[in-house]
């Protein structure tokens, strides 16, 4: 009998311990919660909150980013005083690209190490400590939950090996503090616009000599909205962090509150602190502009010559021969005027359009109006009336109540042919937004993403360079002169012109016709992979190379890599001998997940071609206009490496 009672009585100890390590759980659709006590120390208690979460559910960090509420503890009785610590391991981001939320998570089993120190404990009933948990558990919708658990306290000390091994291992990944000395703190933290940049000294976290390490940063302060981590850049001596955001940052904002850095480079994390932002220059500084507007002219001056535009050259050329046989330099300077007038309206509308789409919170791109089937139709009818009119059918004129309006008290027998120039520099430049020529690109893409001044003398300056050939003619018209002579071949160009404007008829029908049809023949990708972001950033993560070409079948640019480069035997062997994947984003129709992808680089037209591979995780661009040579290039030097 009495060896029965030893043995209850040892029973009974074995239980009361493993309650106190172990407190009730909460569960929800498989996802369960529970206390873990590793240590209790007198008045000092360590435990950890221990989530054990099903696939697809998460609960949030400390700073959840732009929606969530994270985990929160505190003790039920509110009579007895105490301190709570929770230390937050590294998290986890995601970015849901269709709503552009950013968010900090955990997954899986995640276990947050607490701290408590209790005043008296003494005061707990019982040896009951019974927690009020709050927080939300997401999946497709979050649940807020509220609940309590509780814990049986061992009277004594008490340590357990198995929960500090456990909680060990996510305690590795909570961020260590940072002292950064004072040299190191000056101009730390830059911000630009819409960007924050943040330079660290390699010699930091020593790793002056590593070759490879992959780093992970969020930035924290309650005056801006959350930012993402847009590209990391490295040189001999310094990391460099750049995030975006979705509105202008000001060093005011930021100076008024501190700043917290979370870094997490290899397998060690940091945090440190900072309360001081230095602002730089705006990028519009005399220097800068002098650059954009000088590569915006020149944009403007290369898409006169683009292969959307030559079928409507034919009609300008058409125009000046006809100015040879009167030879009139007012006349001359006049019909020059209106093209130029016609360019420049276009392109300061097209500057009003992208600026109220800007302001309404829509996204914008070059070309993309001739994914509207209604514009195909209006630019069909327009090449057919210029077709039949350039063959003798009829003579284009404007209505008379048009000429009475626009010149008034100067109505003459030419004004016709003034205002047929106007439509044609409106027609021209519209017919040229298929084409991201050489600086183009860059251009626009500074203009949709500058204030909206800029905006508009970008467009503006554009609008010069297109302009600038009949320009020549406003100051010079004797230039004419040099101009082939009048004669019986003037009757029979025109039928090449008119040529050259139904080919052009005939590709805008081909759209037209593709898009009613609410389909790209999946046929015409051949080797190649049909664009999705998330394949996409898997295949980035798995460090596979991976070519993006990003392209329309309005856009005569795409065409043309395509013919000389892309479809060429030895780029497309030198692709297959190296395991190339090849992923092509067609922009015919409407997409948007192409133009956020577009958006991300600051494009906003194609052609747009990238390369991702181990050395290049951020993509290395090419140009515009592709060259084998180029793509050979980057390519060895990618294999090489």
């Amino acid at each position: 009998m009495k060896f029965k009672h030893i043995y209850i009585l040892f029973i009974y100890i074995f239980s009361l311990e493993a309650l106190s390590i172990e407190s009730m759980s909460y569960n929800y659709e498989d996802n369960n919660v529970k206390i873990l006590l590793i240590e209790k120390k007198k008045n000092s208690l360590h435990f950890g909150l221990d989530f054990k979460l099903a696939k697809g559910w998460k609960i949030y960090w400390k700073y959840p980013g732009d929606s969530g509420m994270p985990p929160s503890l505190s003790l039920a009785d509110k009579q007895i005083k105490n301190n709570i610590t929770i230390r937050w391991p590294f998290p986890e981001e995601l970015y849901e690209k269709s709503v552009n939320i950013t968010t900090r998570v955990y997954d899986n089993h995640i276990l947050l190490p607490v701290y408590l120190e209790l005043n008296d404990i003494n005061k707990i009933k019982l040896n009951i400590l019974r927690f009020n948990l709050d927080f939300q558990i997401c999946k497709d919708i979050c649940i807020p939950i509220s609940t309590v658990l509780e814990i049986a306290l061992p009277k004594n000390d008490f340590f357990s090996k198995k929960n500090y091994n456990l909680a060990k291992k996510f305690e590795r990944s909570i961020p260590k503090y940072l002292e950064l000395s004072e040299k190191s703190k000056n101009n730390l933290i830059t911000i630009q616009n819409k960007e924050l940049t943040i330079s660290l000294q390699k010699n930091v976290f020593n790793i002056n000599k590593q070759k490879d390490f992959l780093v992970k940063a969020f930035f924290h302060n309650e005056k801006v909205s959350t930012l993402r981590l847009k590209k990391v850049k490295e040189s001999n001596k310094k990391i460099i962090l750049t995030f975006s955001g979705d509105k202008n940052l000001k060093a005011s904002d930021l100076n008024t509150s501190e700043s917290l850095v979370f870094l997490k480079i290899n397998e060690s994390s940091y945090y440190f602190k900072q309360n001081f932002v230095t602002p730089l220059k705006d990028d519009t500084n005399f220097f800068k502009l002098l650059i954009i507007i000088i590569g915006a002219f020149l944009g403007g001056v290369i898409l006169n010559f683009m292969p959307c535009v030559l079928p409507v050259l034919g009609l300008k050329i058409n125009s000046f021969l006809k100015q040879l046989e009167v030879n009139n330099k007012r006349k001359i300077r006049l019909s020059c005027l209106s093209l130029v007038l016609g360019i420049t309206f276009t392109f300061l509308l097209f500057s009003v359009f992208a600026t109220i789409l800007r302001i309404l919170g829509k996204s914008v791109g070059w070309g993309m109006q001739f994914q509207n089937p209604i514009f195909l139709l209006a630019i069909i009818i327009i090449l057919i009336l210029f077709i039949m009119n350039l063959l003798g059918f009829f003579n284009i004129k404007v209505p008379i109540f048009i000429n009475n309006f626009l010149f008034k008290n100067m109505v003459t027998k030419h004004n016709n042919m003034y205002l047929k120039n106007f439509f044609l520099g409106i027609f021209s430049t519209i017919l040229a937004t298929p084409c991201t020529a050489p600086f183009v690109g860059s251009a626009v893409s500074i203009a949709l993403t500058q204030n909206y001044l800029i905006t508009f003398l970008i467009f503006f300056t554009m609008a010069m360079g297109k302009s600038f050939p009949y320009i020549i003619f406003i100051f010079y018209p004797g230039i004419i002169n040099f101009l082939p002579k009048p004669g019986i071949w003037l009757k029979h160009i025109k039928y090449f012109f008119a040529f050259l404007l139904f080919i052009t008829l005939l590709w805008v029908v081909n759209l037209l016709y593709a898009i009613n049809n609410s389909h790209i023949n999946d046929n015409e990708l051949k080797s190649w992979e049909k664009f999705n972001y998330s394949n996409l950033e898997g295949y980035i993560k798995d460090d596979i190379t991976v070519f993006v070409d990003v392209t329309a079948k309005w856009c005569i640019t795409c065409a043309v890599n395509k013919k000389l480069v892309l479809d060429n035997k030895e780029i497309v062997d030198l692709f297959d001998k190296n395991n190339v994947k090849k992923v092509r984003a067609d922009w015919t129709l409407k997409n948007d997940d192409i133009l956020l992808y577009l958006k991300k680089y600051n494009k906003f037209g194609v052609p747009f071609n990238i390369l991702y591979s181990k050395n290049f995780p951020e993509g290395y661009i090419f140009n515009e206009l592709l060259t084998k040579n180029q793509v050979k290039k980057v390519l060895n030097k990618t294999i090489s490496q």
